[in-house]
């Protein structure tokens, strides 16, 4: 009854929001317009119970809470609007800017700033793993204090980078890097202990510089600026390259998800589509009007899309689009 109900409220989104509707011949992204302000760039998704939050690259936090049909600017204490990351843990929100950390214990209504600690303010990611949070700033890898009042640089020196990615499940948790300081190589790093200790599982320059990840029950993904896809089993560090599919010019994945028995590639091209395990890859934006794909979240069997101008839904689980 819920998918039934969010369904039909999804019909209903903003401007700037497309939904995808099923066809068994070419299936289309159709606008449709209630009249709100519009998202711009959206580099960031969560959510949160029946709430929405949606990162804008220039004009702060958006809320919904009824799956789109309207929206609200949450900005009150957000001292800068260019929001690069979200993400909960429990009733804590965090918003990672391009001028610190903000907190949130009131469902985004207030934010307070949250930066002690950090050697910069330029936030690319923020990152819950159990009872740990972790941020990735241009200048290296942080976690939060236990009693979540400033931030701990990581004790890696191979980590005091620009970091842009982190995720995990049960024990691991991977990181993706650019080149730079003490980490020429850039590339990916895992820890099996919450982050504790890191092993350097992909390195530059064999496999170019990484962008963005994705996990699924048995593999990492890593997008890469080579542009294409590196898979390892979770517990490996073994990695097979693979592009068929993918445009044949040079580009970089931009954002990554799993879900459904799929895997998700935004690019600066669209999204493509992998049914097994990233070996082959597909297509799946057809008629999509906005083409550059910076963050992608699979939330119960669908797919939202976060592109350079807008919001974008494939209420079919992305089987076909």
């Amino acid at each position: 009854m819920r998918r039934l109900v969010k369904s039909a409220v999804l019909m209903c989104l903003l401007v700037q929001l497309f939904v995808l509707v099923p066809n068994p011949v070419s299936a289309q992204w159709e606008p449709v317009n209630d009249g709100t302000p519009c998202i711009g760039w959206v580099n960031s998704m969560i959510i949160k119970g029946s709430r929405m939050f949606a990162a804008d690259y220039s004009a702060g936090v958006w809320l919904t809470t009824d799956w789109g049909q309207h929206w609200v600017m949450k900005n009150n204490g957000l001292s800068d609007h260019q929001v690069m990351a979200l993400a909960f843990q429990g009733e804590r929100i965090y918003a990672g800017t391009h001028g610190g950390i903000f907190l949130s214990t009131d469902n985004g209504d207030s934010w307070n700033a949250l930066s002690d600690g950090l050697g910069t303010l330029i936030v690319n990611v923020i990152h819950c793993a159990g009872t740990s949070v972790f941020a990735g700033t241009d200048a290296g890898l942080y976690f939060l204090s236990p009693d979540g009042s400033h931030w701990i640089p990581v004790n890696n020196a191979q980590l005091y980078t620009d970091i842009r990615d982190i995720r995990s499940k049960n024990n691991m948790i991977f990181v993706a890097t650019y080149p730079g300081g003490a980490n020429p190589g850039g590339g990916v790093f895992r820890s099996v202990d919450y982050g504790q200790t890191w092993l350097h599982v992909l390195s530059f320059p064999s496999y170019g510089y990484i962008h963005c990840l994705a996990l699924d029950d048995d593999f990492v993904y890593a997008g890469s600026g080579s542009g294409g896809i590196y898979r390892s089993h979770l517990n490996q560090i073994s990695w097979t390259y693979f592009k068929c599919g993918f445009p044949q010019i040079p580009f970089l994945p931009l954002s990554l998800a799993a879900g459904g028995g799929r895997v998700f590639a935004g690019t600066p091209y669209g999204v493509y589509s992998s049914s097994n395990s990233g070996t082959t890859w597909q297509e799946a934006s057809n008629a999509l009007t906005v083409p550059q794909v910076s963050s992608l979240l699979w939330y119960d069997g669908d797919l939202f899309a976060g592109t350079t101008n807008g919001l974008f839904l494939s209420a079919n689980s992305g089987g076909s689009w």
